[in-house]
C-alpha cells in the first residue's frame, strides 16, 4: 500500500510508464552509455545466435565487452580529432583483396569439404541444414564423429554424379 506524507493511503498506484530522468548531464551521459552498451550486447548476441552464446557465455561476454571498448575508443578518437580540427583521413582500401566464395552445388545441395565445414561451423557462419560433405582423405568414422559434434547426427555415404560423398542432415533423411 502506498502512503502519502500525512500517512494517508493513496487510492492510485504509481504509473509504470513514468520516465525517470537523470539530473545532471554526467548522469544522463552515464545512463546513455549503459543503454548503448546493453543494446550492443543484445544485438551482438542476436547476431551469433542463442545456441552459440549459451555454448560459452563467459567467452562471448568478454568478447562483446572488448568489442564495445574498441568501438568506444575509436569514436572517442574521431570525436577528439573533429574537435581539434584535424582531418580524419580516409582509409586506403585499394590494396585489400576481396575474398571470393565458391559454393559448389551437386544434385541441388551444397558440397563442402570437411575442413571448410569445420572452419565455417567454428566461426558460427555455417547455416546449411542438409549438404554433401567430401571427407577428402579422412576416415569415414572420424568424419561422422566430427559432423555429429557440430549437431549433424544424420549422415550416409552416397554416390552423386560419379563421386562418393557423405550426405549430411540435422534431421532424419528418407530412403535412397
Amino acid at each position: 500500500m502506498i502512503v502519502d506524507a500525512d500517512d494517508e493511503p493513496l487510492d492510485v498506484l504509481p504509473s509504470e510508464d513514468v520516465e525517470i530522468v537523470a539530473g545532471t548531464a554526467t548522469e544522463r551521459a552515464a545512463a546513455d552509455l549503459v543503454a548503448q552498451e546493453y543494446r550492443f550486447y543484445e544485438s551482438s548476441r542476436l547476431a551469433i545466435g542463442d545456441e552459440e552464446f549459451k555454448a560459452d557465455p563467459d567467452f562471448w561476454t568478454k568478447q562483446f565487452s572488448r568489442d564495445f571498448e574498441i568501438i568506444e575508443e575509436r569514436l572517442r578518437m574521431e570525436r577528439n580529432a573533429l574537435i581539434a580540427g584535424s582531418l580524419v583521413g580516409e582509409a586506403d582500401l585499394s590494396g585489400l583483396e576481396t575474398p571470393v566464395f565458391h559454393w559448389e552445388r551437386v544434385g541441388g545441395l551444397r558440397l563442402v569439404s570437411l575442413e571448410q565445414f569445420v572452419l565455417e561451423s567454428n566461426q558460427g557462419i555455417f547455416r546449411e541444414d542438409r549438404f554433401y560433405c567430401d571427407k577428402g582423405r579422412g576416415w569415414l568414422k572420424k568424419t561422422l564423429g566430427v559432423l555429429n559434434q557440430h549437431g549433424y547426427s544424420y549422415a550416409r555415404k552416397v554416390e552423386v554424379e560419379g563421386r562418393w560423398l557423405i550426405e549430411v542432415s540435422r534431421n532424419p533423411m528418407g530412403e535412397l
